[in-house]
């Protein structure tokens, strides 16, 4: 008997045994594929003596099931026990009747094989009790082989589509962010271990206002709010983009440095200038109709979701029938008009963020809200999650509280 106490060992000693036995039997809660463990056995699908997977939670991957389906003979599965379906046994026989068995923690996936903190033990043949060892293994496997089933290719398709459905929630509940259609995270922090995500609204308020003793000196939380409080504005009395003048349309783009003097000055470049972005020009004055079916499809108030968004992205491309679009113009306008959800990702505050989450600075569309934005509004952080202010300034910084991040990340390099 010997102690696998981490994923690296536990990893290679089941690639090891796939590769040599002659038969095994697995019986594990959930499993996946992607990992170097689920190649190995897939080439080796002819040793499957039994195999039991569970799917519990939604957690084991369509793709391993559908990998399997052409063996019902020797595989099943588990869709909706009585409990939770939770074991992981590795057992593997060789022709010399020599046999080994992990049995332990982790799942046939690729956390379970290479991510998570696992431990196992590696029991075979020449450990005392072998034979009472083995007898009670195979008992339990063939307990569990009788209460698992066949999949059709129906009831695959029918769990297919609410793994789907399930899997952003799941992958929330670990703490995991990235495409949802991938089986790993982007590598970032996890929003409890991200230090900006665990500030309380008080920090929060308070690290905005330290900006005014930063360079350039003339952004404070009063300038901040009276540019949104204009754009709010605009929004009010158009309704929709197509419907502004272009002058406020430049406004609401970005594109428009200081305007007025003294204390109704409103420099419209806060939240992430866009003078430099040419195309972006052109689009503000010659496809605006594009650009606001675009915002159109935001909501005004409430939740966005993630399809939102990329309906967004979908139409905001139209505006530039000849390329050049970028994640800078676009967060700009979503910024404008939902502050409360989105911040202006530009050079000049990227690089802070990014660092903050441990993520790559270049950042696609998906990117920004699989790795961005899904940890903004993550339940477990703090700020954003903090209820509304009664009235005040703060209440005002609440309703614009994503968008305001600039404020602690700007950068004026």
């Amino acid at each position: 008997m010997r102690p696998l106490i981490t994923t690296a060992q536990i990893d290679t000693e089941l690639r090891r045994l796939l590769n040599v036995c002659t038969a095994c039997q697995i019986a594990v809660a959930w499993a996946s594929a992607g990992s170097k463990a689920f190649s190995i056995l897939v080439r080796n699908r002819h040793k499957i003596r039994r195999m039991i997977v569970g799917t519990h939670f939604c957690q084991t991957d369509p793709s391993f099931i559908a990998k399997f389906l052409s063996q019902p003979d020797v595989v099943r599965f588990l869709l909706n026990p009585d409990g939770v379906f939770h074991p992981k046994i590795y057992l593997f026989e060789r022709s010399d009747e020599a046999w080994e068995c992990i049995v332990g923690s982790p799942n046939f996936t690729h956390g379970g094989l290479t991510q998570n903190d696992e431990v196992a033990l590696l029991v075979t043949h020449d450990d005392k009790g072998a034979v009472e060892t083995l007898a009670a293994i195979q008992s339990t496997i063939d307990g569990y082989w009788e209460r698992s089933k066949n999949l059709s290719s129906e009831e695959l398709e029918r769990y297919a589509a609410t793994y789907k459905r399930n899997r952003p929630a799941l992958r929330q509940l670990r703490g995991e962010f990235g495409p949802p259609d991938k089986p790993n995270d982007d590598g970032g922090r996890s929003v409890s271990a991200t230090k900006l995500l665990q500030t309380s609204w008080s920090e929060f308020c308070a690290a905005i206002r330290q900006e005014s003793r930063r360079p350039p000196y003339n952004h404070t939380m009063q300038s901040r709010l009276r540019m949104l409080g204009e754009i709010r504005q605009l929004f009010r009395n158009r309704t929709h983009l197509r419907d502004m003048q272009l002058d406020e349309r430049k406004r609401v783009a970005g594109l428009v440095g200081a305007v007025g003097d003294g204390e109704n000055q409103v420099d419209y470049c806060w939240f992430g200038g866009m003078r430099g972005a040419g195309k972006f020009w052109t689009a503000i004055k010659e496809h605006a109709d594009e650009l606001s079916l675009a915002l159109d499809a935001i909501p005004d108030q409430g939740s966005v979701s993630r399809q939102d968004y990329l309906k967004y992205v979908e139409q905001f491309k139209r505006a530039f029938p000849g390329g050049r679009h970028g994640i800078a113009t676009a967060t700009r306008l979503l910024a404008m008009k939902r502050p409360d959800w989105f911040l202006c990702l530009d050079a000049a505050n990227g690089k802070g963020l990014c660092k903050q989450f441990e993520i790559p600075l270049a950042v696609d569309y998906e990117q920004y809200w699989d790795s961005i934005i899904a940890r903004i509004i993550d339940p477990q952080t703090i700020w954003w999650n903090a209820s509304e202010p009664q009235a005040g300034m703060e209440r005002d910084v609440w309703r614009a509280r994503t968008a305001f991040l600039d404020a602690i990340y700007y950068d004026e390099m």
